[in-house]
Parts: C-alpha cells; structure tokens; sequence
C-alpha cells in the first residue's frame, strides 16, 4: 500500500511493498534491479548506500511489544532526494502515522516541513520517531521507581526477576538504536551530494536527538546496575543474618547433644544417672559447657 503527501517535496510512504508500489518508486528514483529486489523484505542490518542522485538507508527503531515485554526491532527504509523521500515499513508507525495525519490536514504543517526540501521533513520525521522512542523510555522509568521503593519495603527477593526484566529490556532497546549512530554519522556526511543548499544543521539535529534518547537509556542501564548492587546487598545481609541465627541454635544446641548422646550409653555403670536430681545435675553440666565453650570463642575472636 502506498500513500503520497505533495508539497515542494513529495512524500511516499510504502507500508509491506508489493511489485506495484516498487514500480511507483522506480518512476521516482530509477533503482537498480538488485535494490528493487532487495526492497521487497526486510533487511538484516542497518546502513547507508549512496547511489547517483540517491541515498539509500536502512533504520531500525525500537517499538515496546506488549506481548514480549520487551522492545523489538522496526525496520524502515528511506529512499532520499532533495525533493523525493520514501518511507518503506513493514508494521505500523505510530510516529509516520502521526506525521501523516496532520500534513493530510493542516495546510500550515504541510507548508512549513513539505515547503522547502527532503532534509526539513527528515528532521521532522527522525525528531517524531525519537521522541517516541522516549516515551518508550517512560515506562521503563516506572519499573525503576517501582524496583526503588518495592527494594526498601522488604521485598528484595521479589526484585530479583522483576531487575532482570527490566534490564532485559533496557539492553534491547540500546541493541537495537545504538548501531543507528552509524548511518545517521554517514547520512550527515553524504548529504552535501544530495542537496544543493547547505542542510548540514538538520542532519546534526536528527544525530543529536539519537544520541540523547542513547544517553537516557544509558542513564537507565547505569540506575539498575546500581539498584541490582544495591537489592543483592540487602539479599547478602539477611542472608548473613539467618546464618548467624542458625550458628547459634547449632552453639546452644552442640553441648546438649553431646552430654545427652554421652548419658545413653548403654554401660553397667552411668554416672549420675539414677541419683537424686540427676536431670538437674545433668542440665547443669550442660549449661557449663555451654558458657565454657562461649567464653572461648569470644576469647578467640570467633564470635
């Protein structure tokens, strides 16, 4: 399917290319026979190809998936000229979506970023789609304020799958936009062929908008390496806190099996059993063990 907004510059936008809408783009852009087959699927990594009167790009963008719990990958080709860009996407695009809305019916809009040249829509176009990578980035910082307060509620070990999670999801996303610094560092050098104007000013804005939404999620990456630190800190403690316990149940308990385990032998003759008070006696000499043996310990710095 294929859908035009005309300006100064024309804006194609392909969504799941058939041969038709690749004949469209050939009337635009006279592609090669090996670009022409490589449009009609997805392609495996992203980049930038110069060709005469063309650029060529390869996008992947992050897109939260509800089903997964993650961010995944979208892929969106851009075919640029000064006065021609095409967008061929394979899911739907909030952000084009949106870019398309209002430039179908807002004449002012359509006027300010499809009245000059391709490099004005392209700012509009990357600016759009990383604001909305942001916004992705939104309900990641939830998940940290939650993981924050849930860690000082007593609920660490809770914390532990939903850190992961949460990291998991964090590294996917700076999977997925961190290698788009490379094409947007290519398309800023190569663009001097395209346009006849200097336009060098957009395409460092679009550069500097990817490596702001890359600073924030780094920033996020750093806060849960830091709450992941911090919640098995707390998970060592009570651990160290519950051995601690149990050493001294099994210190308290050691001299009673040993005075006990000693008076049933089964012998001709037991001390003390059979006298007067000889429980008594017994726990007594039990006790004394066990402050002995106290005394000891502390004496050797062991406890």
């Amino acid at each position: 399917m294929i859908r035009t907004i005309k300006d100064k510059i024309t804006w194609l936008d392909i969504f799941q290319p058939k041969d038709e809408d690749i004949q469209t783009l050939n009337e635009y852009f006279n592609l090669p026979q090996d670009l022409q087959d490589e449009l009609k699927k997805q392609i495996p990594r992203q980049k930038l190809d110069q060709y005469d009167d063309f650029l060529f790009a390869v996008t992947r963008f992050p897109a939260y998936s509800q089903h997964k719990k993650t961010s995944t990958p979208q892929e969106i080709d851009l075919l640029i000229k000064e006065d021609v860009v095409a967008t061929i996407r394979y899911a739907a695009n909030e952000p084009i979506e949106e870019i398309f809305k209002q430039a179908d019916t807002l004449e002012g809009y359509r006027s300010k970023f499809f009245g000059k040249t391709a490099a004005e829509f392209l700012d509009l176009l990357f600016e759009n789609i990383f604001t909305y990578a942001q916004r992705e980035l939104t309900h990641i910082d939830k998940k940290i304020t939650q993981i924050t307060e849930n860690i000082f509620k007593g609920r660490e070990k809770e914390m532990i799958k939903q850190i992961s999670q949460t990291k998991r999801d964090v590294l996917d996303f700076r999977r997925i936009i961190q290698p788009l610094h490379g094409v947007l560092r290519e398309m800023l050098e190569e663009q001097k062929k395209i346009f006849k104007n200097d336009k060098t000013n957009h395409f460092k804005h679009i550069l500097e908008a990817h490596d702001d939404t890359v600073d924030l999620s780094q920033n996020q990456k750093d806060t849960l390496d830091s709450l992941e630190s911090t919640n098995s800190s707390i998970l060592s403690s009570k651990f160290d806190e519950v051995t601690k316990i149990i050493s001294w149940l099994a210190f308290f308990l050691a001299p009673f099996t040993v005075v006990g385990t000693l008076f049933q032998i089964n012998t001709q003759f037991t001390p003390i059993i059979g006298k007067p008070g000889d429980w008594w006696i017994i726990l007594s000499i039990t006790l004394v063990c066990c402050v002995l043996l106290y005394w000891f310990l502390k004496r050797k710095k062991l406890l």
